[in-house]
């Protein structure tokens, strides 16, 4: 184990779970803390939450899945820090308004469409899993892979399943200067 402390940050609609096995994995790195942000909230009140809850645990990674891959970049380049994004969303105010909500009509448009576009300025990594069913993996490969080193994986899911591989390939950004 390193002395990292890691930040998990779920996707949308999700919550956190202490038996999340990306918890369990991600402990071969260091502690692990979590959060599920509500996203449907609006980008102000995300980043708030983020950077209070950043400030407070003393977050050295950040590690996020679909949103929560969005968030930990936007994040690590405002705090600093490295991310690692985990089949990310690159525009959600577009893939959001698809999927849908519990809040209706004009507030929750513009709670969505206070997110702007994946951040491109942090120190990073991208790994996707080409099962990934709800975001195009290739194209977030693509799209990023200028920016960032990018891991494509064979099968997976959007929620990413291929743990080992994952805590694998974030040792290795870790301990790869200017990564």
């Amino acid at each position: 184990m390193t002395d990292h402390q890691i930040l998990y940050i779920h996707g949308f609609a999700s919550r956190v779970d202490a038996n999340h096995p990306k918890y369990a994995a991600l402990t071969k790195l260091g502690e692990v803390s979590a959060i599920a942000p509500d996203y449907e909230r609006g980008r102000p009140y995300v980043e708030q939450l983020i950077h209070q809850t950043i400030n407070t645990r003393g977050t050295t990674l950040l590690v996020g899945t679909s949103m929560g891959g969005w968030l930990a970049a936007r994040a690590a380049s405002q705090h600093g820090i490295p991310f690692v994004a985990l089949n990310p969303c690159l525009q959600p105010h577009i893939t959001l308004a698809q999927l849908g909500g519990s809040t209706a009509g004009q507030r929750r448009a513009r709670q969505i469409a206070s997110y702007d576009d994946f951040s491109l300025d942090a120190k990073g990594l991208v790994i996707v899993e080409l099962g990934d069913a709800l975001l195009d993996s290739r194209d977030t490969a693509q799209r990023l892979a200028d920016h960032y080193p990018v891991i494509m994986l064979e099968g997976g899911s959007h929620q990413f399943e291929q743990l080992d591989l994952m805590v694998s390939h974030v040792a290795t950004f870790l301990h790869t200067p200017n990564s």
